[in-house]
């Protein structure tokens, strides 16, 4: 009967690096497919036949997919470059993203980073923290230094802004969502959702119905202006964080919603 052999913490480690970014498992490969797949690489055998000689094959093949380098990516057309771009942002999409760093792809050299960055903001929904439900609303520190620091150019992009109210009492109320921005492709038109918004004033069933009025009231009236005004129309500005900030503080104090602030004192 033969021994299994034993798997280290390092080659499951090593698996699951493989298959985070979509290469092969060539561990179920034969001698004679690791040497077809190292002949079609460019990869040289190893220079004797021995009984390890499958192991020195996925040692060389594994190197050659640590160091592997895509010089091409200009020779492909503009188009194919927006959809490499494109997939590559996927990944960030899922979530709002604040205060991110920028992707790797926009560090190669300035003309990638030239292309990709406008998708980049332009895909990706970004987080504006705002303090908690008080009457002293203001965009918290990431919030501010992200947008307060982005060029104009790439904040201008963004099409998607995902608003929250964070509050940092450990007895109060978790973070919550309270509305989802997304402006359309040609800036003409946004769409609005307020989302269920709870702390510990409000039940599970979220504010009632005339609260959502007055949020979405003050909310629509930052956005109009947005896609409105003459200069700039239909972008988000850095300034935009704060009037839809400043809109929250009034919303606030509105009597509709005066059973649903927390103590700010």
């Amino acid at each position: 009967m033969k021994r299994s052999r034993k798997i280290s913490e390092l080659e499951i480690a090593d698996w699951h690096a493989h298959y985070d970014r979509g290469l092969l498992n060539y561990d179920n490969c034969t001698k004679e497919e690791l040497r077809v797949l190292a002949v079609q690489r460019g990869i040289p055998a190893p220079a004797k036949k021995t009984r390890a000689e499958k192991e020195a094959f996925l040692r060389l093949l594994h190197h050659a997919d640590d160091s592997c380098t895509f010089t091409k990516l200009f020779n492909l057309s503009p188009e194919i470059r927006i959809l490499v771009y494109e997939q590559c942002c996927a990944c960030f999409s899922q979530e709002p993203l604040i205060m991110p760093t920028e992707p790797p792809l926009a560090s190669i050299c300035r003309s990638p980073r030239g292309e990709f960055l406008p998708v980049f903001y332009n895909q990706c929904s970004f987080r504006v923290d705002l303090e908690g439900a008080h009457s002293r609303c203001r965009p918290k520190m990431e919030t501010a230094l992200f947008f307060g620091r982005l060029q104009p150019s790439f904040m201008a992009r963004i099409r998607k802004l995902l608003i929250r109210i964070r509050d940092e009492d450990e007895d109060g109320p978790p973070d919550e969502e309270l509305a989802q921005i997304e402006r359309s492709k040609d800036g003409e038109g946004y769409n609005l959702i307020l989302l269920p918004y709870r702390n510990q004033y409000v039940d599970d069933d979220g504010l009632p119905s005339a609260a959502k009025s007055i949020v979405e009231q003050g909310l629509r009236a930052v956005m109009n202006k947005v896609i409105t005004r003459t200069e700039a129309a239909g972008q988000f500005t850095s300034t935009d964080v704060y009037r839809l900030s400043w809109a929250m503080q009034d919303i606030w104090k509105h009597e509709a919603l005066q059973l649903f602030v927390l103590d700010d004192s």
